[in-house]
């Protein structure tokens, strides 16, 4: 197999598993709307940036605290398939978070440990999803081209 073909295969199953998982956090997105919601306290809720060479990467940094059946359990995710549309809207939120340290959650009650604070679907989830399969269609056309 020419090494096009290889790079463009690995693209293939790169782009495919990355469809993969983003469907598989839409699943839980959507189930999180059922899920009961249940008091939490906020231990840490804080935007980072890290000045790197091409601009530098940002996350949320989010810890809380609740308890299921008298087990207590640390969460760490806001939304499922979420993705923060600018570092001031990921301050935004975290300085919420810190004012406001009771809050509530909604936990899996099949798996105590899944919890979010926000339930259901993000708004660019299903562009996401489209993004990924135009990705997996042109990887796909590129490789049966340099097949051929």
């Amino acid at each position: 197999m020419q090494l096009e073909a290889q790079i463009l295969l690995a693209c293939e199953l790169a782009a495919v598993g990355g469809v993969i998982a983003v469907y598989r956090e839409m699943r839980l997105a959507r189930a999180s709307t059922a899920w009961p919601a249940i008091p939490a306290k906020v231990l840490v809720a804080r935007a980072v940036f890290l000045k790197g060479g091409h601009g530098g990467s940002s996350w949320m940094r989010l810890c809380y605290q609740y308890t299921v059946a008298g087990r207590n359990y640390v969460g760490t995710r806001y939304q499922f398939a979420h993705i923060w549309p600018s570092f001031r809207a990921m301050q935004e939120v975290a300085s919420d978070l810190t004012a406001r340290p009771d809050i509530v959650v909604h936990v899996d009650p099949h798996h105590p440990k899944r919890a979010t604070i926000r339930a259901g679907l993000p708004r660019f989830g299903y562009a996401l999803l489209a993004v990924g399969w135009v990705i997996v269609g042109t990887v796909t056309v590129l490789l049966i081209t340099v097949r051929a």
